[in-house]
């Protein structure tokens, strides 16, 4: 059960990645334009946007890989899962208490909590098929 966890975190950050990418930067640069933002502050903020968005897709495609590899009793991407949930948790949080709750923010951390389903243990039973 944990694998499929984990499997659903990776989509679920896979999408997210997309859409931060794909919707939430057109939205946030037209709000910087109509807000008379200068041209070379919107430029350089659309490379830590999309780098943000990269980054994003890239824990994602790991932590799904991760928990394919699980589900076929490969351990070997564990670590990895593990600790893209626990950077997850942790920049939630942190950005809920210094930025004030918003529920974007959840976000990161409930994917994070799914991710952290790689820590849980293996039952008996699973590992004995």
């Amino acid at each position: 059960m944990r694998n499929i966890v984990v499997i659903v975190a990776g989509g679920l950050m896979l999408l997210a990645a997309i859409a931060h990418g794909l919707i939430g930067w057109p939205a946030v640069r037209a709000a910087l334009v109509n807000g008379h933002v200068q041209p070379e502050f919107i430029s350089r903020f659309a490379g830590s946007w999309l780098w943000a968005s990269a980054s994003m897709l890239t824990f994602g495609t790991i932590v799904f890989i991760s928990g394919v590899q699980m589900r076929r009793g490969n351990g070997s991407g564990t670590f990895a899962a593990r600790a893209i949930a626990v950077c997850y948790i942790v920049f939630g949080l942190l950005a809920i208490i210094f930025e004030g709750y918003d529920a974007h923010f959840l976000i990161f951390v409930l994917l994070g909590l799914l991710a952290a389903a790689s820590f849980l243990r293996r039952s008996r039973a699973a590992s004995n098929t």
